[in-house]
């Protein structure tokens, strides 16, 4: 519409992993603001650590559609967040950038600072990598209720299998760790619970589901019927009451 003030430029979804930060930068979205002709970014950050973040340090590089190089800024600052372990944040702190001509964005994550004065730094201004493809479970796969009954007692959504190699593990929730990490930073699921849930397992588990289920049935159909003949003796016995009368 004519009179809206924000037009939404672009939209991205952030898959690289940098290695060891407490911050995973989720969602970028770029808006172009009609009452002051500047371009706005918004970021959507989830805290991975164990700690609060107190603030964050991002480089900014702005790009145009043809991806020419416009501007930096170093050291953008998203302060007094006070964001809880696993949790997101950033989406309402909204920087405004210099150009606005930008739409296409380069983040990086420079540092963290922690509530009790820790601090993890990216010396390196390393943007982060981009991993393979991890196998998502297939939604006609005959163990997907199985395992879905299994994380839904913590609380989590399985959404790819397990992955495991030399170097890292993806959990099923898709969040990339690191060997020496034993639960994941996004969902917090233990890995080694996440280990058992193979398909021996989960084909066991879900037979014994499947007769504890039976059973359940049968016993609910057992107490219909008998619900039901216990309604018919009374209805008889009141015609018969009535026919006397």
């Amino acid at each position: 519409m004519a009179n809206e003030r924000y037009k939404i430029i672009k939209t991205s979804q952030h898959k690289k992993w940098l290695v060891g930060s407490p911050v995973k930068i989720e969602k970028s979205q770029l808006l172009f603001d009609n009452h002051s002709n500047k371009v706005i970014l918004q970021l959507k950050l989830f805290n991975l650590s164990d700690k609060i973040i107190k603030s964050v340090y991002l480089d900014i590089d702005c790009y145009d559609d043809a991806l020419d190089f416009l501007s930096s800024i170093n050291d953008c600052a998203i302060q007094g967040v006070d964001a809880m372990p696993q949790s997101h944040f950033g989406e309402h702190h909204p920087i405004i950038l210099e150009s606005s001509k930008t739409t296409n964005v380069k983040v990086i994550i420079s540092k963290v600072v922690f509530v009790g004065g820790s601090v993890w730094r990216n010396d390196e201004k390393y943007l982060g990598g981009d991993l393979p493809e991890q196998k998502i479970i297939d939604p006609q796969d005959p163990l997907l209720e199985q395992i879905a009954r299994e994380c839904n007692k913590k609380g989590i959504k399985p959404i790819y299998w397990l992955e495991e190699n030399d170097a890292y593990w993806r959990c099923i929730c898709g969040q990339p760790n690191t060997n020496d990490l034993l639960r994941c930073g996004y969902c917090k699921a233990d890995k080694e619970w996440l280990k058992q849930l193979d398909k021996d397992y989960l084909s066991e588990a879900n037979a014994r589901f499947m007769e504890a289920e039976e059973i359940r049935l049968a016993e609910l159909q057992k107490r219909a019927a008998a619900k039901k003949q216990k309604v018919n003796k009374l209805i008889k016995i009141v015609a018969a009451v009535c026919v006397i009368s």
